[in-house]
């Protein structure tokens, strides 16, 4: 089965060495809902949050190759 694209965001999260506040600097979410959406608190959490955090961690990881 496919990742879902808050599970492939939430495993980008966990390969990637940034810090909250890197993340937050990079896509102007807040670190506390990073920390909340890490930590599993959202159920539901918004598409297009998720789909910004997501393309973000995606040309992250690309510099890193």
């Amino acid at each position: 089965m496919a990742e879902t694209l808050l599970q492939e965001t939430l495993r980008l999260i966990a390969e990637s060495e940034l810090s909250s506040p890197q993340i937050e600097k990079g896509t102007g979410l807040k670190t506390r809902w990073l920390n909340r959406l890490i930590a599993g608190d959202y159920s539901d959490p918004g598409v297009n949050k998720i789909e910004k955090l997501n393309a973000w961690l995606r040309r992250q990881s690309g510099k890193a190759a």
